[in-house]
């Protein structure tokens, strides 16, 4: 076996070590093996579970420059593990208020969540009315400016046609009276 695979196979190993000692501290399996050193752990042999002694004593210490950060991890799973269990201790009254001010804590904080995404979908709805009125507002603005361009430009057509008239009318007299176009309202 390559130095490749005999590495693969020591993190495997540990890594499996550290998944079983966690699932036996979440009480997902009972744990039968005492496990009091680092020792008796690299030693540990269960073919049930698929560990496998790990034969390198120098490869299994909290020290080593690769795995060392894992053993330690396993070194504290395991005093987790056997740790006492802390005994279960009747509520009192004042602990009966504690967990019913929780629980009023907890359901105002979810009415505040609630509001507050509310309110920020509010504000989101208005800040986009607000930017759809702005360029309602601008493109209203340059409406306006376009037809008072064409008032003017209107303005002196009119104010053109008005004097040609005027000099048409210059030369003809007529019953009817005239109209003095020339001046400005």
């Amino acid at each position: 076996m390559s130095n490749k695979d005999k590495s693969k196979q020591l993190e495997e190993q540990i890594d499996l070590r550290i998944e079983l000692i966690q699932k036996a501290i979440e009480g997902e399996f009972k744990w039968e093996v005492v496990l009091s050193s680092l020792t008796a752990i690299r030693n540990w042999e269960d073919a049930k579970l698929g560990v496998k002694k790990i034969g390198s004593p120098t490869s299994f210490v909290t020290t080593h420059k690769v795995y060392g950060q894992k053993i330690r991890k396993i070194h504290e799973l395991v005093s987790e593990l056997y740790k006492p269990k802390p005994k279960q201790k009747s509520l009192t009254k004042r602990h009966v208020s504690v967990i019913k001010e929780n629980a009023r804590l907890k359901r105002l904080l979810q009415t505040t969540t609630n509001q507050f995404v509310q309110y920020s979908t509010e504000k989101k709805r208005l800040k986009n009315e607000i930017t759809l009125s702005k360029s309602m507002d601008a493109g209203l603005n340059e409406q306006i400016e376009e037809m008072e361009q064409e008032l003017v430009e209107v303005k002196a057509e009119l104010l053109r046609t008005r004097k040609r008239l005027i000099k048409c009318e210059g030369g003809l007299k007529s019953k009817v009276a005239t109209v003095d176009f020339s001046k400005r309202d």
